[in-house]
């Protein structure tokens, strides 16, 4: 008796589910793949799906097509494909969970394609249905959470950090009676512009992601900028110790872009470069101009880890702990949407790490 009301329950429950069609109404996304990743039904509404029947996946497709990563737009065979693929944090929890038929989960950031981002918390659970192997993967979006938890440590403290050095310069100041202040007021100056640059940086960085940050183009003088960005530089490269070598640029190289956007990239290269540069160490801005484009390329001694270069440019992603991991992110977004470049790095035992940013002469 107790057998058959049991299955009773079971049978109305799932009649209940299908009734209400309950996967297709949750704000919840849910993917089911098989024992090959290929996805059999999902209701991710990255896709805009609208058509519940077309929910079923026809063709084989993995959750990195769905996703629309960018690692998998680049492999010969999309998800699973490209180099980077085998050290997919996303992926490799999958493949564990079917190893261990033990529920899994993960938060993972994604590069998809146009340089978004996808961050997710995976809830992996693997079953046997019909005596076949599927995976059962439920998705949350925490993207908004990852980034307020960034924003606190990431802004907040480059943000306390100038002005508790500011506040220092200026009991100095004070306490000075006798001897000469125009150089504590020179370097006061400068952490003031640097603490509106940051502050600057990150509403751009913000209306960039909501798309509402417009370019302004100029005609721009590529000695006079260069001269600009060495400035910036300098509080960061005394404080560090470090050297910076830049190129000589003649007066009268001229190019069209947005001067401040452009200085915010090359801002972020840099400051990345002499924080990865031991005391007393060199760090290089090179610049091409030839053709119809320029090259800006930033050089460090440092060595970027093979096991994290294909996450370099997501969001959060840092070696450095605690106030660091939107450099580089900020580096790709404003330099291929909205200055119609192209973002890249280098980085070997032999040469070091190079990041490099191509941008068209006339915007």
């Amino acid at each position: 008796m107790e057998k058959e009301r049991s299955i009773d329950i079971r049978e109305g429950v799932k009649g209940i589910l299908s009734s209400i069609n309950i996967l297709d109404v949750t704000t919840s996304s849910f993917i089911l793949i098989n024992d090959h990743t290929e996805i059999v039904y999902q209701n991710f509404d990255n896709r805009n799906i609208t058509d519940n029947s077309s929910r079923l996946i026809n063709k084989s497709m993995q959750p990195g097509d769905l996703f629309e990563c960018a690692n998998a737009a680049i492999g010969p065979h999309g998800c699973g494909t490209s180099v980077n693929c085998p050290n997919c944090i996303f992926r490799n929890t999958i493949k564990n969970a079917i190893t261990t038929m033990q529920t899994e989960s993960c938060n993972v950031v994604l590069c998809l394609t146009n340089n978004r981002m996808l961050a997710v918390k995976a809830l992996i659970n693997p079953l046997i249905f019909d005596n076949r192997l599927y995976v059962a993967i439920f998705i949350s979006n925490i993207y908004d959470t990852m980034r307020k938890q960034m924003i606190e440590k990431v802004f907040f403290h480059d943000i306390m950090n100038l002005a508790s050095s500011m506040k220092g310069y200026v009991d100095l100041i004070n306490d000075s009676e006798s001897c000469d202040t125009s150089q504590l007021i020179s370097q006061l100056q400068i952490m003031s512009d640097q603490l509106i640059k940051e502050i600057q940086s990150q509403k751009d960085l913000i209306d960039a992601e909501h798309g509402s940050l417009k370019v302004s183009i100029d005609e721009i003088d590529l000695h006079e900028f260069i001269e600009i960005v060495k400035t910036h530089l300098q509080s960061i490269c005394s404080e560090k110790q470090c050297i910076l070598e830049v190129d000589s640029v003649a007066k009268g190289m001229l190019f069209r872009t947005d001067q401040i956007i452009l200085e915010r990239v090359l801002y972020n290269m840099l400051k990345n470069a002499i924080e990865h540069e031991p005391s007393g160490g060199i760090v290089s801005l090179k610049v091409d101009y030839s053709g119809d484009e320029i090259r800006f390329s930033v050089h460090n001694s440092g060595i970027i880890n093979p096991d994290i270069r294909d996450s370099v440019f997501q969001f959060g992603s840092t070696t450095k702990g605690i106030g660091h991991g939107i450099g580089t992110y900020s580096m790709k977004l404003l330099g291929e949407e909205l200055l119609q470049g192209k973002v890249w790095f280098e980085s070997n035992e032999q040469e070091g790490t190079t990041f490099y940013i191509t941008i068209p002469k006339n915007y």
